[in-house]
């Protein structure tokens, strides 16, 4: 059987949002008719996605949006790999130049608000 896909929208999404659509599409059509693609994103969501709560997920991104001005990739990044040093916030926000200049005090509570979410 040959599938025609057709890419209807284009937007960044976290790992924990990508492990619930393919959920979501398990308990549909049964992993047995996933497609080497969908089988391969669904184990590597399952192993990396670091939260499970969609309402977590959202508050951090509202929060980081909001509070904090992110683009939406670094964003992402942050939900992705929950970073829980200041050092590791400083690797992900490198390249973006308005959060390059966070301090370290302005990183450090970001990470107490992150934590706040997730706990």
């Amino acid at each position: 059987m040959i599938v025609v896909r057709k890419k209807l929208d284009e937007k960044i999404i976290s790992i924990p949002e990508v492990k619930n659509i393919l959920e979501k599409l398990e308990k549909k059509i049964g992993i047995d008719n996933f497609d080497s693609f969908q089988s391969a994103t669904y184990a590597y969501s399952k192993n990396f996605s670091k939260l499970d709560d969609l309402k977590k997920v959202d508050k951090i991104k509202k929060l980081l949006r909001k509070e904090y001005d992110l683009d939406e990739n670094y964003i992402i990044m942050v939900v992705n790999i929950l970073p829980t040093t200041v050092s590791e916030l400083r690797v992900i926000f490198e390249k973006d130049l308005k959060a390059s200049k966070f301090t370290n005090d302005h990183l450090q509570e970001m990470l107490y608000q992150i934590q706040d979410i997730v706990s």
